[in-house]
């Protein structure tokens, strides 16, 4: 296949979508395809799956096109929701449970798949309201298109397929729900306070602070952003994903908190999206004995709970006291959490 094409052939999936950092102005971007055949998306992470075949001695093919022919590609599938959608609030379990859903029979988990997540990240307006609102609208067809291409890529007809998100698509929650309303939800939390330790570290969500995306996650401006500590920061976005996830509880909007997950909540979680996991409990059991984001499946999990509450300065205690906690504890009093 060649770049002029306008649509992938079966068994070809995005992988990248290179979107300009105001999507709403400058609206194509470049789109580079893999051609993935049957490869299941094994790995805790999308990217992770990319990486390996990209490594293998006879790597997949790829190719690069516009984003039209993502809605192409689309309009060519059937069109498959998917069934079921987890969101987060960083470092507070949803891997594993992504590796347990994982081993439901002919099922797949499309784990934080930027091509995908990043049509969500949280941008400011641009100020035209024109172009904002056909940015959304061309958003939400290329996220019907891409849930159609996943799901059917590897067989040609639609697969069961459940899409983990980033945390930072937590505050996009509500317009992700739109594209998809009928298709249920899981809310993954833990303690705020385990969570903000975890995320003062590089590569959690410190690093987001002075991005394009620092504002609309904190709810701050970038003024007060530059002026704020780092645990105030961090324990804000905390708030505000749980904030968001309790104002989204309904009939269809489940939340399972980190210390409840365990092989019989992830069945029930597993129940409302349809799917059926694997018995005996020996084979979730091995999900359980390792470490979430280990792409080898060889590093064994380790609590980390006390240490975490132990490194907690009094900075970070106040911060989530303030800003994190009253969501929290509203999310675990729900009676649509699963224990």
């Amino acid at each position: 296949m060649t770049a002029g094409r306008a649509a992938a052939p079966p068994g070809w999936a995005p992988v990248d979508i290179a979107l300009d950092r105001v999507p709403a102005l400058v609206p194509d971007a470049a789109v580079r395809w893999m051609q993935l055949g049957a490869t299941p998306l094994a790995e805790p992470f999308f990217e992770q799956t990319i990486t390996r075949l990209k490594t293998e001695e006879d790597p997949p093919r790829e190719i690069v096109t516009g984003l039209e022919a993502i809605l192409t590609e689309g309009a060519g599938s059937r069109a498959a929701a998917p069934v079921g959608l987890v969101f987060h609030i960083s470092r507070c379990g949803s891997s594993l449970i992504a590796n347990g859903l994982r081993t439901a029979r002919a099922a797949q988990v499309l784990a934080e798949a930027r091509p995908l997540t990043s049509l969500f990240f949280p941008r400011p307006p641009t100020g035209y309201a024109s172009a904002d609102e056909l940015w959304r609208s061309r958003r939400d067809a290329l996220a019907r298109s891409l849930a159609s291409i996943y799901s059917s890529y590897r067989r040609g007809e639609p697969e069961p397929i459940v899409i983990k998100w980033t945390s930072l698509n937590t505050v996009m929650l509500p317009s992700i729900r739109a594209v998809w309303p009928d298709t249920p939800c899981l809310f993954v939390v833990r303690n705020p306070l385990e969570v903000l330790v975890a995320n003062l570290q590089p590569g959690g969500l410190i690093d987001t602070r002075r991005s394009a995306f620092g504002p609309g996650l904190s709810g701050c401006s970038a003024r007060r952003l530059a002026k704020m500590p780092d645990e105030e920061y961090c324990a804000r976005v905390i708030g505000n994903y749980l904030t968001t996830g309790l104002a989204e509880l309904d009939a269809d909007v489940w939340v399972i908190d980190y210390d409840d997950v365990n092989r019989q909540t992830l069945r029930a979680a597993a129940r409302r999206f349809g799917l059926k996991l694997p018995f005996p409990d020996e084979v979730l059991g091995k999900v359980f004995e390792r470490h979430a984001k280990d792409p080898t499946a060889k590093q064994r999990f380790r609590d980390d709970r006390r240490r975490k509450r132990r490194q907690a300065t009094t900075a970070a205690t106040a911060a989530v006291k303030q800003w994190a906690e009253p969501a929290y504890r509203s999310l675990l009093a729900s009676r649509n959490r699963l224990q």
